[in-house]
């Protein structure tokens, strides 16, 4: 079985039992959502068993199923070929069947409909045969009622015969519907001019009349008491009467065929005619049956292929407009697409000079804090030496106070020894305002590191402390050294005193040695840090100058994909081309396909 048929049964119950049951046995049973290819060859057993399941669903019968499909069916058929049923009565229609059934599944591979085989047996009866291989006989049946209530002829039928031959099922059906079809004409009087056995022409005419006509004149001269004129004017009269009556007939069955062929020729294929009594206008008018039906099927065949072509040239149409919707969409897109790459390689252009200007203001901030690293350690370096140069002037004074008990005899010496200590107190002064200016320095860099650098600001606010107190010291000393100058001689008096108070001065300068070492540890670990943090920096040049790589690759491929958005445009626009003269000759073939169809319009098959 072929998927074009189930198909249409298949909407078919949708439309009687509903979608959602149809489409749940859809599923149970694995037919596609979107129907069979029309091609498809299909278990029979696939629609016999859904068949049987959703009868028992809806508490029917399996016959009462089919019967219902079948009267239904018609309704989908119509959908599907309107031009098949422009018919004016039931029997009109069904003598057309069997050739519809022929005619749509001729291009469809394997097909095997099944046949109706009509015979007309008057105007208003026929003898109708159903065959196929699937034992579908209720389908028939409702197909045929609902063909009657379609064309609003109501018919009246019993079956004369059912069975099976070779494998085909067969039913057979008379009907006699309201509506005539056909004309149908007998030949009485040449019936009895051929006594009921001679039915050809020539015989009748050439042996029946004239044994008439010996009869009759025979009677007359034999029998009747009249003179011989009136006699030979009877046998006249009744020779004439057979002749007339012979040529009337004659006439009539010429007329018949004529009106037939007149039909023909206003394009009504679908007005059999039957004439009998007469073996040669039988046969004429078989013939000319049968060569009506064969142009007809031609004509059907044609009337098919145009349906089909026009339908396909309509989805063409379809399928085209929607690519041209599509393609439309396609070329805005493209046109975005190449706007945005040409606005991305401007901003990429733009990304990749920021990125540059950083990288080389990153470099010039590590140059720069390599070289206050470098000016840290120096100081620190200064800061030690300082710290050993107090050392070293405490161990002085310690010295010097061992030798107290001599300094009144060597107050020249004093004198020297203040003066070298003076020099001392100006180096350590020079000492703390360098450590001052570092340590402003460093605050003033600190604060430019933002939150990053707030401890070293607190690290070099103590380290000018420190500073201010070393210069404060020197200054002390200068004043003390000055007031040994100047008092000189009150020295020897005071020499225990200041004994003392030198003491103390050598306790203080010791603690500031080991404040200033510390001092030097905490600004060689903050120098270290920044070490670090300019290798740090360093990477993340690195990493920026990637980044910077990256965006030079991205600005040649945005540059790349403009020109491919552009390319693309063009094509979509030469394809445009193309399409509008698919377009236009999808559309003449419409309009030539509706010619067409005009001519076929007036026709009655």
């Amino acid at each position: 079985m072929k998927g074009f048929v189930v198909n249409i049964w298949l909407q078919t119950w949708s439309r009687i039992f509903g979608a959602d049951v149809v489409k749940e046995m859809k599923n149970k049973y694995n037919v596609p959502d979107t129907f069979y290819n029309p091609l498809e060859d299909v278990p029979d057993e696939l629609p016999v068993n859904m068949s049987r399941e959703l009868a028992s669903r809806k508490g029917i019968t399996y016959e009462e199923l089919w019967y219902k499909t079948g009267k239904e069916n018609l309704k989908t058929f119509f959908e599907h070929y309107p031009e098949y049923f422009k018919k004016t009565s039931f029997l009109s229609f069904m003598a057309a069947m069997d050739m519809v059934h022929r005619v749509l599944t001729r291009r469809i591979k394997g097909a095997k409909p099944p046949r109706i085989f009509f015979k007309l047996l008057s105007s208003r009866k026929a003898l109708i045969r159903y065959e196929s291989k699937r034992n579908f006989k209720n389908y028939f049946l409702g197909l045929m009622e609902a063909a009657s209530e379609f064309f609003n002829d109501p018919i009246k039928y019993k079956v004369v015969g059912e069975g099976s031959i070779d494998g085909r099922n067969y039913l057979e059906v008379e009907v006699e519907a309201t509506k005539e079809y056909g004309k149908f004409e007998k030949l009485r009087s040449l019936i009895v001019l051929g006594a009921g056995f001679v039915k050809s022409l020539v015989p009748i005419n050439v042996f029946m009349i004239p044994l008439f006509s010996f009869v009759f004149i025979f009677i007359i001269f034999t029998f009747l008491p009249f003179g011989n004129l009136i006699r030979s004017i009877l046998s006249a009269l009744l020779i004439s009467l057979v002749m007339v009556i012979d040529t009337k007939d004659l006439k009539k069955g010429l007329n018949v065929l004529k009106e037939a062929l007149k039909l023909v020729s206003r394009k009504n294929f679908d007005n059999p005619v039957t004439v009998s009594g007469l073996k040669e206008f039988s046969d004429l008018s078989a013939e000319l049956n049968s060569a009506v039906e064969k142009i007809k099927e031609i004509i059907v065949g044609i009337l098919g292929d145009v349906q089909e072509i026009d339908a396909y040239s309509s989805r063409v149409v379809d399928a085209v407009n929607s690519m041209k919707e599509q393609l439309e969409t396609m070329s805005s897109l493209s046109s975005e697409i190449a706007t945005t790459a040409v606005q991305i390689s401007n901003d990429t252009e733009r990304i990749s000079s920021a990125v540059t200007a950083n990288v080389e203001t990153i470099t010039s901030i590590i140059s720069e804090q390599t070289q206050i690293i470098k000016s840290l350690n120096e100081a620190v370096s200064l800061i030690v030496q300082s710290a050993n140069n107090v050392e070293q002037s405490a161990d002085g004074i310690v010295k010097m106070s061992q030798r107290f008990s001599k300094l009144v005899e060597e107050a020249k010496n004093l004198q020297e020894q203040a003066g070298m200590i003076m020099q001392v107190a100006a180096t350590v002064s020079n000492i703390a305002e360098q450590t001052n200016l570092l340590a402003l320095n460093a605050a003033i860099e600190a604060a430019r590191s933002g939150e990053a650098g707030r401890g070293f600001a607190v690290v070099a606010d103590e380290i000018r402390k420190l500073a201010e107190e070393s210069r404060s010291s020197s200054s002390k000393i200068a004043e003390y050294l000055s007031t040994i100058n100047t008092g000189i001689d009150k020295l020897v008096q005071t020499i225990q005193a200041e004994f003392e108070e030198m003491k103390e001065q050598s306790n203080q300068l010791l603690e500031s040695s080991e404040r200033n070492k510390e001092s030097s540890e905490v600004i060689s670990s903050i120098s270290q840090k920044l070490s670090d943090l300019i290798d740090v920096l360093n990477q993340q040049v690195d990493n920026l100058n990637g980044i910077t790589n990256s965006i030079q690759n991205l600005l040649a491929i945005s540059e790349e994909s403009s020109a491919t958005a552009e390319e693309i445009s063009s094509s979509i626009q030469n394809f445009f081309s193309q399409l509008k003269v698919v377009l236009d000759s999808v559309n003449e073939t419409i309009n030539l396909l509706s010619v067409i169809k005009e001519n076929f319009k007036d026709m009655v098959l």
